[in-house]
């Protein structure tokens, strides 16, 4: 559970550093991903982990790196491993 919890909480730091760096509001986020205000602030603060479609429009619209988006993916499995659900990206 711990691993889990460190996997969600790196997750969220990262897309943070991502938001900070774009300089751009959470409102002005979620209008441009196309996702709800409670969506990205529950990405951001919730704890479960996002829908993959929620993971990759953040992605997406903060033109993260490759790198970065691997990594995103590997928590994002981390954390699913751990909810019981189906981490493949089928």
């Amino acid at each position: 559970m711990v691993k889990e919890r460190e996997a969600l909480a790196e997750l969220q730091a990262r897309l943070r550093v991502a938001i900070a760096a774009r300089g751009i509001s959470l409102a002005s986020l979620a209008m441009r991903a196309r996702l709800g205000r409670t969506t990205v602030s529950q990405a951001l603060n919730g704890h479960g982990r996002p829908s993959l479609n929620t993971l990759m429009a953040l992605c997406q619209t903060l033109r993260m790196d490759q790198p970065d988006l691997d990594r995103l993916l590997e928590l994002w499995r981390v954390i699913g491993a751990a909810d019981g659900r189906r981490s493949d990206l089928m």
